[in-house]
C-alpha cells in the first residue's frame, strides 16, 4: 500500500511551510492530504510548494472544510437548515479547492448527534475513570442509535448537493466514521445513506484511531472497519495510526491498537494516510511512515 501524510504534521515542523514540506519529503510519504486546520496563509504557501512537487508528491485528498474559517464549526447533518447550508457552502468551496490542486478525494465528517453533546463530558469522565460497566455501554449504544434518526434526512440532503458538485469536478466525497461515540454516522446509518446515494461519487472512509475510540463505548470495531472500507480500491483512503484511548495519531507500536489485524481485510490497492498527533516530534512523525509500510506486507 502507498502511505501518505496529512499536513497536520505542521505542528511537528513548527508551522513553517518550508519545514513542513521538508518533513513530508523526509518521511517517505508518497502522497499528501491538506488538513482542515490550515488557515488561508498556510494553505496558500503549502499548495504553492506542493504544486512544484506534484509529480513526485501529489495531493491525494483535502479534508473539508479547508481552509479553517469561522464557518468550519457548522455541521452537515445539523437539523437546523441554516447551519447545514453553511456547512454545505464550506464543503463546496473545499471541493473546488481539491479540483484546483489536483486531488481526487474530499474527506469530511457529517457531524454529531446534537442531543448527546451536552452529556458527552460526563460520559467521557466516567470512561476515563473506568466506571462504564456493560449496562452503561449498552445504554450508550441505544441512546446513540435513537438520537441519530433526526440527522439522516439533513445528511442525505447535504451529501446529495455535494455529490452533484463532486461529479461535475471529477471528485469523490468521502464520509468518515465519527471521531467520538456521539458522532454521525454509525455503520447502519452509513449504509442507509450510501444506499440512497447509489451511483453517486460518495464513498466511505475509515479512520482507524477514531474507530478504536468509539469501540471503547460499545461500538464494534470490526463492524466499523467493514462498513467504512466499502469503497472501490482506487478511492479507498484509510486513515491509519496507532491510538491510546483518546490520543490518536501515534506511530505504530506506540499505542494499543492492533494495526496489523485491523488492516488485514483492507484491499492492498488502498492508500493509507497518517495524521500525526500534534504533540509528536518531527523524528516521531518520520518514523511512522516506514512502520505503516511494513505493516502492509
Amino acid at each position: 500500500m502507498q502511505v501518505g501524510i496529512s499536513t497536520a504534521c505542521a505542528a511537528a515542523a513548527g508551522g513553517d511551510p518550508a519545514r513542513v514540506i521538508d518533513l513530508i519529503e523526509r518521511s517517505g510519504a508518497t502522497g499528501v492530504e491538506l488538513d482542515a486546520s490550515l488557515d488561508e496563509a498556510q494553505l496558500d504557501a503549502l499548495t504553492r510548494l506542493l504544486g512544484a512537487r506534484r509529480d513526485g508528491l501529489p495531493i491525494w485528498s483535502v479534508e473539508a472544510p479547508c481552509p479553517r474559517r469561522r464557518e468550519s464549526t457548522a455541521e452537515l447533518c445539523a437539523v437546523d437548515r441554516e447551519e447545514s447550508a453553511v456547512a454545505v457552502a464550506a464543503a463546496l468551496a473545499t471541493l473546488q479547492l481539491a479540483a484546483d490542486v489536483g486531488a481526487d478525494l474530499v474527506s469530511l465528517r457529517l457531524g454529531e448527534a446534537r442531543v448527546l453533546v451536552r452529556g458527552w463530558p460526563a460520559l467521557r469522565r466516567c470512561w476515563l475513570r473506568g466506571e462504564l460497566d456493560e449496562d452503561a455501554l449498552a445504554a450508550c449504544v441505544r441512546d446513540r442509535a435513537a438520537s441519530g434518526r433526526v440527522h439522516i434526512d439533513p445528511a442525505r440532503r447535504a451529501l446529495d448537493r455535494l455529490a452533484r458538485a463532486a461529479g461535475d469536478l471529477g471528485l469523490h466525497v468521502c464520509v468518515r466514521n465519527a471521531a467520538r461515540p456521539i458522532g454521525f454516522p454509525t455503520p447502519v446509518e452509513l449504509r442507509a445513506l450510501l444506499g440512497d446515494l447509489s451511483g453517486a461519487p460518495v464513498v466511505a472512509q475509515l479512520d482507524l484511531p477514531a474507530a478504536h475510540l468509539c469501540s471503547q463505548f460499545g461500538a464494534v470495531l470490526d463492524d466499523t472497519i467493514t462498513a467504512f472500507t466499502a469503497a472501490p480500491a482506487d478511492k479507498l483512503l484509510v486513515r491509519a495510526a496507532d491510538a491510546c484511548g483518546p490520543v490518536a495519531g501515534l506511530p505504530p507500536g506506540a499505542g494499543e491498537l492492533d494495526l496489523r489485524r485491523a488492516l488485514a481485510t483492507v484491499d492492498k490497492k488502498a492508500r493509507l494516510l497518517y495524521t500525526p498527533w500534534p504533540h509528536l516530534t518531527s523524528d516521531e512523525v518520520k518514523s511512522a511512515i516506514p512502520l505503516l509500510q511494513q505493516l502492509t506486507f
